[in-house]
Order: structure tokens, then C-alpha cells, then sequence
């Protein structure tokens, strides 16, 4: 009986569930919740054996920005810079993994502190791919409002109330 070998060329099966949370893509309807769950012991390495692969894809879908596990093992820790809103930010400057600072003392509700766009972010860090930056629009480049789950606890539940 033949044996198959495998070529240096030929990238190891990866399970479909897992392939998908790479590319920050749901599971579908019949894919097992834990592969999710076990994803976490595998992450890193299944991203650095197919991360090229993966972000050359990405940056034609998805111009200016990155899939989450670029985020957590390739990013740079530079934080994003921030452009506007009001708020306070906490004494601990520690941010989350797409460079957002986490802890607020305080936040405007109606007028959130704003930071550079991912797109924004990669421009200024020269993260961008060749050709990427050609077909960022102008609203790739529009200021993100901090996400709400780092807003103040107390602020958090009195706008869910509304």
C-alpha cells in the first residue's frame, strides 16, 4: 500500500472550527462549541504557522484592520491615541488587546473619548501592507469610540436602563 507523504509545502489540517476562529469567523451550526473552548491551548501556535496566509486574505476583505489573534501575538503594545470625547482615564494605563485603554474613572456618555481607527493605528505604526493603504477610504480613518465594557460600571448599567 502507498504511503502519502507529506512535502514541505503542504500546511497540516487544521480543524474547520478552528480555522474560522483564526479568521474571527462564528462557528457554524454543527461545529463543536469546544473547539472554542480548547482554541485557547492552540491559538498561538496554529496563528504563527498560518498567520501569513491568514492576514494576506484578511487585508483584501478586511482593509485596515486586523483579525483578533494578530492582536494578541504580532500587535505592537503601543497604545491607540486618543482624539477626542471626554472622559477620565484610571491610574492604570493598562489597555486591552486592540490597544484601547481599559480603566476610566469617568466617561461622557454622550460624548465618549474617541481614538484612532485600527486603520489609523497601522498607518501611523506602518503596519499597513502594500497596496493596503491605497484602498483605505476616509472613514476607514474616523475616530472609535472607547467600547462600552471599559466605561465605568455604574455608567455601564444606567445606559443598559435606557
Amino acid at each position: 500500500m502507498p504511503v502519502k507523504r507529506r512535502t514541505a509545502k503542504q500546511r497540516p489540517q487544521v480543524p474547520v472550527e478552528y480555522w474560522r476562529l483564526l479568521n474571527d469567523e462564528p462557528l457554524a451550526e454543527g461545529d463543536s462549541p469546544f473547539r472554542s473552548i480548547s482554541f485557547a491551548n492552540v491559538a498561538q501556535v496554529l496563528w504563527k504557522a498560518h498567520h501569513e496566509e491568514i492576514l494576506a486574505r484578511w487585508s483584501v476583505k478586511h482593509r485596515g484592520t486586523r483579525p483578533s489573534c494578530w492582536w494578541r501575538f504580532d500587535a505592537p503594545t503601543d497604545a491607540r491615541h486618543r482624539v477626542g470625547g471626554v472622559g477620565v482615564p484610571g491610574e492604570d494605563p493598562l489597555c486591552d488587546e486592540r490597544r484601547f485603554p481599559m480603566f476610566w474613572k469617568s466617561v461622557d456618555a454622550k460624548n465618549p473619548p474617541l481614538f484612532e481607527s485600527e486603520a489609523a493605528y497601522l498607518k501611523r505604526l506602518g503596519l499597513l501592507f502594500p497596496g493596503e493603504a491605497r484602498r483605505i477610504r476616509k472613514e476607514d480613518l474616523d475616530p472609535a469610540p472607547l467600547p462600552r465594557m471599559h466605561w465605568p460600571y455604574e455608567l455601564q448599567q444606567k445606559e443598559d436602563l435606557k
